[in-house]
């Protein structure tokens, strides 16, 4: 198998969309190849425009491929995902540097994201705090989109204090954002 990063970014890709598709296993095989990939990488020998595609990355695009893998299951199934999910972005986070504001904002929201799959809304609601606050503003069309669909999935929680106050403060950030 070749040890690149476009190697492994194309296998975290490939985890993420057989998330989509809810092909459990296929992900988690997928999952396991980037980061072993990723793990035998030879930096001296990486091309210049795939440095961009570091750890944090990494640890993030998996992560939200475990957090839409539990979205496909029921019960108990879920909470192995949640917990990888939950495990890969904390590192993302904990490896990002503090300059990278939006990417530590999309670590957050991923957080955020991933707490209504484990029926958890008050993390929800204290990660979509962070990213606002790595933020400031919704600038972006992909911010906006992701509290959108943040907004959908909180929807569980609508009749909760945290769930209710979540999807007031996306949706006044969405209205005045335009």
């Amino acid at each position: 198998m070749p040890r690149s990063v476009r190697a492994s970014m194309l296998c975290a890709l490939k985890a993420r969309f057989q998330a989509i598709l809810g092909h459990v296993a296929d992900n988690e095989a997928a999952a396991g190849r980037a980061l072993d990939t990723f793990e035998r990488v030879d930096e001296p020998d990486e091309e210049p425009h795939t440095a961009f595609f570091d750890l944090p990355g990494l640890h993030a695009t998996l992560g939200m491929a475990h957090q839409i893998a539990a979205k496909h299951l029921d019960g108990a199934a879920p909470t192995r995902h949640v917990r990888r999910s939950t495990d890969l972005v904390v590192a993302a986070l904990n490896d990002r540097p503090e300059h990278h504001q939006r990417s530590r904002a999309f670590d957050h929201l991923g957080l955020a994201r991933t707490y209504p799959a484990a029926g958890e809304g008050d993390g929800a609601a204290e990660e979509t705090t962070h990213c606002l606050r790595n933020l400031g503003s919704v600038r972006s069309r992909r911010v906006a989109d992701r509290l959108g669909e943040l907004y959908e999935e909180a929807q569980l929680f609508a009749e909760t204090t945290p769930g209710r106050s979540l999807r007031e403060q996306i949706h006044d950030l969405l209205s005045a954002s335009g």
